[in-house]
């Protein structure tokens, strides 16, 4: 015969513990998709400043390339050859003051003017080609300037020319 001898049953409530909670969730570090966002928010960012920075500058040039148009188109109605150099010469010192440091324009004149301007983009058609009229105008008549090659090589010069530099102080 068998004898019952297992212990007596304690209360099954009394063997649980308590509820431990988790530790607050801290601040620091962020989760990846913190991360992510962040991530994608800088890279937004830095897309919109340089389509910003590119669209100011191709502004810029489309300003100054119409500005060239109005300069041909007011030589075409009144014919002063040596009135079209001076304004072509003070439109290509203004883009160059737009982009280049102050100092390393503004006191530039004769030959010095015409090698900067060959220099920013690499071909002597400043200094040793019909852009020198640019500082011999003033000493020849209409008949002797070319004024459509000077126009052409204005608007060359301007196609290639990167625009403003933004000042980031």
């Amino acid at each position: 015969m068998k004898t019952n001898t297992t212990p007596a049953i304690e209360d099954p409530l009394n063997a649980l513990r308590d509820i431990h909670l988790p530790e607050p969730v801290g601040f620091w570090p962020p989760a990846p998709g913190w991360w992510l966002l962040t991530l994608l928010v800088i890279a937004v960012a830095a897309g919109l400043f340089v389509y910003w920075r590119g669209r100011r500058a191709r502004a810029t040039q489309y300003d100054a390339l119409t500005e060239l148009e109005r300069l041909e188109t007011l030589y075409r109605q009144n014919g002063n050859a040596v009135q079209l150099v001076a304004e072509i010469s003070i439109l290509l010192r203004r883009c160059c003051l737009a982009t280049y440091p102050r100092a390393d324009v503004a006191g530039l004149v004769d030959v010095e003017w015409l090698r900067f301007l060959d220099r920013a983009h690499g071909y002597t058609h400043f200094t040793e080609g019909v852009g020198k009229i640019l500082i011999t105008a003033p000493y020849h008549s209409n008949e002797d300037i070319n004024a459509d090659a000077l126009v052409l090589l204005t608007r060359s010069w301007l196609k290639r020319w990167p625009g403003p530099r933004l000042k980031l102080r």
